[in-house]
């Protein structure tokens, strides 16, 4: 039996949003501010029957509660809702479920468990009374914030689960009287949430945290039965040689105690006339084990060979194992909640809040690469645990180390005025990419080993190569430096992703569509004549770049420009004629004008000029560099390490006409381009040009 959806409605800024979950771990991802802690939050309510307050509505809500708190219509479309989407088989035991089955249809394989959080008749009536004859709506809103939790209460029921549209029927909604101890039955929701009290100071957290340990494994070994163990026979062992000892210690502190105290008895023996013949009065050993690890039990750690106590750790690790701690502990209160009685409920949820806290990047990595593994292991043997884990974070690491299809992308959009967050399934990607499955394998390996930071980032740089890389952070600073509108919108301080890919940046179009992320593609044109060089546009009959012709086609597909050469239509119309936006209609990116607001734009080389009246129409950046620069490379060049001096002078001088693209090729040709790039950042001053193509395209990108 597993958890397979969950619909969550105006909590928050969870509107309408639904997320669905995979068997065994879902990771959730998002910036900030994109509902992760509010999916843990409404779960926790719900399910352990928590209060809920003004402030968790959402702001529409809140609004028509304090403007129709007179006359509320459609009461349960207004008020927050869970519902869970549970699916079970023929393996499974229904006899908790059996109160939420709407139907006997063979096809119907799932139960929708639906909780509201909302207002019956009498105490909407004792609510208005409150508020007779007042209109201020402050006051109103301010009664309702301290007294919420008085007048709406949680109630539960059960929903039709329609097969053929895969949606609940709120039309077939029964009322469900579940106690608290049977809801547990059905689903068990426990979480580890961000807020961990772990700080490298005296409080001996993780002490505490091995003294719960221990305390769940003695109150799991006395409820249990020897043919349903749920801990290891390890811990069992351990546990009775834990008595065992404790035992031994009593007998000989008891030993201990009668000559310690041998003064005070015989004293307690003549002052109360207490004879030799009758009953002696001693002094013995009483020791608990919880009592004694409560105030005892310490974690150290070892530094060359001398130990120290658990606050000298680095916050790193004490995070580390205070979530191993807190795991262990919880799969155990999974497996046996309160008594003998009691067994592990139908589906159990454990939801980890941002593991990463105070962690390097390789323990994040390693730590995803383990936890499937970890709680996999736990949840087995003779008492099977049925777990699903949900995981929040915001860590790159995290994310390139887990599986693909694993990831939940939350999503804020806009809604008119106002916001709303959505869950994508990164596993739906695959079928955006049927046609091009090669792309699909290659955007997932790219992802999972170096660039899973796009997963947040607010806006995204594809680049060629090194050199550019090297030179951007140079380029965007110059831009903020001279913008009129201040810093208030600077590229440096905004969350841009820059990503090396060369000219493979088409492989990234459904998913950049899919993160709906401004997008700058700065690209070489390279053109050329016959598949081969072109020395100068004029000789040019088409581009090898595989990312224009890609996007091309998009234009010409909305332009109906079949007929025209391609090279000609890109240098008649540059980069501005390649804007895209993406559709939510469609889920594509189209064609928009330059002047229109985009979501992705496709930057190359057109005409320059390099302010001696000069024009040149350039084929990569380094003769579009060359061209504009060749001032400050004549006065800087015999710094240059990348540059042979003497190439570099004899070019210069024997060509009246000058030609960057043949003075790139001789000068160029064999040096290494990152080099030259790191030569300019050296030697030049600020007095360098930024290339035209891509100064309106970080232009572009610096807008929000």
């Amino acid at each position: 039996m597993k958890l397979e959806k969950i619909v969550v409605k105006n909590f928050r800024l969870l509107k309408d949003f639904t997320l669905n979950l995979e068997d065994e771990l879902s990771l959730v991802l998002g910036k900030n501010n994109t509902g992760k802690t509010s999916i843990l939050r409404v779960l926790d309510y719900f399910i352990n029957n928590k209060s809920f307050h003004f402030d968790d509505l959402s702001n529409e809500v809140k609004t028509y509660l304090i403007d129709y708190i007179d006359n509320l219509k459609d009461i349960e479309e207004h008020f927050i809702s869970l519902s869970l989407f549970i699916k079970y088989d023929d393996n499974d035991n229904l006899s908790n479920i059996r109160y939420l089955m709407q139907d006997l249809d063979p096809n119907n394989d799932h139960v929708i468990l639906n909780f509201q959080y909302t207002i019956n008749e009498a105490n909407h009536k004792a609510l208005i009374k409150n508020f007779i004859g007042q209109t201020d709506q402050d006051i109103k809103k301010n009664y309702l914030r301290n007294n919420f939790s008085k007048y709406f209460k949680r109630e539960i029921s059960s929903v039709l689960y329609n097969t053929k549209t895969e949606t609940a029927d709120f039309d077939s909604i029964t009322p469900v009287n579940l106690s608290q101890t049977d809801l547990m039955k059905i689903i068990n929701f426990k979480y580890i949430d961000a807020k961990r009290l772990v700080q490298n100071d005296k409080n001996r957290i993780l002490s505490n945290l091995a003294f719960r340990y221990y305390e769940i494994i003695k109150k799991n070994e006395e409820s249990q039965d020897n043919t349903n163990p749920s801990i290891s026979k390890t811990e069992l062992k351990a546990l009775d040689s834990f008595k065992n000892q404790i035992d031994i210690t009593d007998k000989a502190l008891s030993k201990e105690y009668k000559g310690l105290f041998r003064s005070v008895i015989e004293k307690v023996k003549k002052f109360g006339g207490i004879k030799a013949n009758e009953i002696p009065l001693n002094i013995e050993s009483e020791i608990r084990g919880d009592s004694l690890l409560k105030d005892n039990i310490t974690v150290m750690y070892e530094d060359s060979n001398i130990k120290l106590p658990e606050y000298y750790n680095g916050l790193g690790y004490l995070n580390l194992l205070s979530i191993i701690f807190e795991i262990e502990s919880t799969l155990i209160e999974f497996r046996y909640p309160e008594s003998k009685a009691d067994r592990a409920s139908d589906i159990n949820i454990l939801f980890i809040e941002e593991p990463e806290a105070h962690t390097h990047p390789q323990m994040q990595y390693v730590f995803i690469k383990n936890i499937k593994d970890a709680i996999k292991e736990n949840s087995e043997g003779l008492s099977k645990l049925s777990l699903q884990t949900i995981m929040s974070t915001h860590s790159s690491h995290i994310v390139s180390g887990c599986d693909f299809k694993d990831i939940k992308y939350l999503q804020k959009i806009a809604v008119n005025s106002n916001f709303k967050i959505i869950s994508k399934d990164l596993k739906d990607l695959e079928i955006a990419y049927k046609k091009e499955n090669n792309q699909f394998k290659f955007l997932k390996q790219y992802l999972t080993i170096d660039k899973a930071d796009l997963f947040f980032a607010d806006k995204v740089i594809f680049i060629e190569g090194a050199t550019e890389r090297i030179l951007l952070p140079a380029m965007m600073k110059k831009i903020d430096d001279a913008s009129e509108a201040g810093k208030d919108n600077a590229l440096l301080s905004q969350n841009i992703s820059i990503v090396e890919i060369g000219t493979n940046s088409k492989a990234f179009e459904e998913f950049i569509a899919f993160l709906d992320i401004k997008t700058l593609i700065i690209t070489d044109i390279d053109y050329v004549k016959a598949s081969r060089y072109a020395t100068s546009y004029k000789y040019a009959t088409g581009t090898s770049n595989s990312s224009i012709k890609h996007f091309y086609e998009l234009i010409f597909a909305r332009k109906k420009l079949k007929g025209k050469k391609l090279i000609n239509y890109l240098l008649e119309n540059p980069n501005n004629a390649l804007s895209l936006k993406y559709n939510n209609e469609s889920n594509k990116l189209e064609p928009v004008d330059f002047a229109e607001e985009g979501n992705l734009l496709v930057a190359y080389q057109y005409k320059q000029n390099n302010g001696h009246g000069l024009s040149y129409y350039p084929r990569s950046f380094e003769d579009a560099f060359v061209h504009l620069n060749i001032e400050v490379l004549e006065r800087k060049y015999q710094n240059f390490k990348s540059l042979s001096e003497k190439k570099f002078r004899e070019e210069l001088e024997k060509q009246d006409d000058f030609k960057p693209y043949e003075f790139v090729g001789i000068v160029f040709k064999g040096i290494s381009k990152p080099s030259f790039a790191m030569d300019i950042l050296l030697h030049c001053d600020d007095d360098w040009i930024i290339p035209p193509y891509i100064e309106e395209g970080l232009k572009w990108l610096r807008k929000d």
